[in-house]
């Protein structure tokens, strides 16, 4: 078993042919246009009624729906900023800030219909 394993090992990093190969199938990969609308979930239009029941206000000066978290701590509280921001291509984006104002969250939760 360990011999199989060594084997394969050697292949992955050794073999040449086998390193040709996995070149080319990345590129073909790396070359194909990719619709990223395809993979992700469909935003109903309503959705900013769904923001508006729970807690967001529209900001209109940077165009998203925020509410702010806060927890207390020992020293103070801590607050987190959620928001949710349309794109121009109909691309919904969640994402959360920090006390210091960075962004520790983003993720894309899809487009509108």
């Amino acid at each position: 078993m360990i011999k199989k394993l060594w084997d394969r090992i050697k292949k992955f990093f050794i073999d040449e042919e086998f390193n040709e190969k996995m070149s080319h199938i990345e590129n073909e990969v790396q070359d194909e246009k990719v619709d990223s609308r395809e993979y992700n979930s469909v935003v109903p239009k309503s959705f900013t009624k769904t923001l508006v029941r729970k807690g967001f206000t529209y900001n209109s000066n940077n165009k998203r729906w925020s509410r702010t978290w806060t927890t207390p701590t020992l020293d103070a509280e801590e607050r987190t900023l959620e928001v949710y921001e349309k794109k121009d291509d109909g691309e919904w984006i969640s994402m959360m800030y920090g006390n210091e104002g960075g962004i520790y969250y983003e993720q894309s939760i899809g487009y509108e219909e």
